[in-house]
C-alpha cells in the first residue's frame, strides 16, 4: 500500500467529498492520506482513474491552489498521484471547472473552511516563485535565446532562400528546394 500520512484525519472531509464526487458525475476514485477510499460511481468495474492524496496539503492544493507549479511540486514530493487514465483526469478538470462553486453557498462553505484548516507546507527549495509571474527581462531573454541567432543556424535545416514552409514530398529523397518550386 502507499505511504500515506494518517496523522491528520480525513473524516471531516469525507461526507463533503462524497457529495462532490456524486455531483461531478464522472467515474473515478479518491484515496486519501488516512486510507479512506471514495468512489464516485456505484459499480464493480475499476474506476477510470484514482486520485491519490498522500498528504492533506495535496487536497488543499487541488481545490484552493492556483499555481500549477505547486501541484507539480506535490507530485514530485509523492504527495499527489494519478493511477489510471490521465486523459480522463483532464476531462474531469474541465467538468469540475464548469461546476458553480460559489464558496459562500452552504454546500461549499464547509469544504472551504475544512480545506483552509489543512496544512500548507512550503514548496521544495528552489521552486518558491510562481510559474505565472515573469518579469519583462526574463521574457525578453527567452525570446532572444530562441531567435537571436545567425543565419548559419537556420541554413542547417531551411532551403537556400531560408524560407519557413511546409512541403509534400511525393518521393523519398526529394530536396526541399525542388518542392518550393511547385508551391
Amino acid at each position: 500500500m502507499d505511504q500515506l500520512n494518517p496523522a491528520i484525519s480525513a473524516q471531516p472531509l469525507i461526507a463533503i467529498l462524497k457529495r462532490l464526487l456524486l455531483e461531478v458525475g464522472e467515474d473515478f476514485a479518491v484515496r486519501l492520506w488516512d486510507g479512506s477510499y471514495l468512489r464516485s460511481a456505484d459499480t464493480t468495474l475499476p474506476p477510470r482513474f484514482t486520485l491519490v492524496c498522500r498528504n492533506p496539503e495535496a487536497l488543499r492544493l487541488l481545490f484552493l491552489g492556483q499555481d500549477a507549479l505547486r501541484l507539480a511540486d506535490a507530485n514530485l514530493r509523492n504527495d499527489l498521484d494519478i493511477e489510471g487514465d490521465l486523459c480522463a483526469v483532464v476531462a474531469l478538470k474541465e467538468r469540475f471547472q464548469s461546476l458553480p462553486m460559489v464558496w459562500h453557498q452552504r454546500r461549499w462553505h464547509s469544504l472551504f473552511w475544512l480545506l483552509h484548516s489543512l496544512p500548507n507546507t512550503e514548496m521544495l527549495p528552489g521552486y518558491r516563485r510562481s510559474a505565472t509571474r515573469h518579469i519583462k527581462q526574463e521574457n525578453s531573454d527567452a525570446v532572444a535565446f530562441r531567435y537571436d541567432v545567425s543565419n548559419d543556424v537556420y541554413a542547417l535545416w531551411l532551403d537556400p532562400a531560408t524560407v519557413y514552409s511546409c512541403a509534400y514530398f511525393e518521393q523519398p529523397g526529394e530536396h526541399l528546394t525542388r518542392r518550393h518550386l511547385y508551391c
